[in-house]
């Protein structure tokens, strides 16, 4: 699961937004991840964008250890170091996949998420972006459902 905190504020410029997402400065979510304290443990990860010279920047920070937070121009990038410290701890000796996610581990890869920011002021004027557009088609049939009351 991911809660968002926050969506955050466009930004016109060419780079916090692509063919497919918009990267709103001040979005902020958290997910549960392991922690790099405790291989044990599950803790929550912050994932927020920043702005840093004109550019997205993607951190990612463990409640558990806020020092060893996370920063990349991706969001692929932070969360991506992220499991490779975690796989480091949990598995030593072992070659893993440090494949992952960033879009989907932020949670702006989620319908519901990308409709929200959709909605922000100035999304519209992301010239680089492509409107998503959402089928309605069940939301419509469990309305057409709700107004048969059997009152014909």
């Amino acid at each position: 699961w991911v809660t968002i905190e926050a969506l955050g504020d466009v930004v016109l410029d060419d780079g916090f937004h692509s063919e497919k997402y918009i990267w709103p400065v001040g979005f902020r979510s958290v997910r549960q991840f392991g922690s790099l304290r405790d291989v044990t443990q599950r803790v929550d990860y912050y994932s927020e964008i920043r702005s840093q010279n004109g550019r997205p920047l993607f951190v990612v920070t463990p409640s558990d250890a806020p020092e060893l937070a996370v920063a990349h121009e991706s969001a692929s990038g932070a969360w991506g170091t992220v499991l490779k410290q975690v796989n480091q701890l949990k598995h030593a000796n072992k070659k893993l996949s440090n494949s992952i996610s960033g879009p989907n581990y932020f949670g702006f890869s989620d319908p519901e998420v990308i409709a929200l920011i959709q909605e922000l002021p100035n999304a519209d004027k992301c010239r680089n972006y492509i409107m998503q557009r959402f089928d309605d088609d069940d939301a419509d049939a469990g309305d057409a459902a709700d107004d048969d009351d059997g009152d014909d």
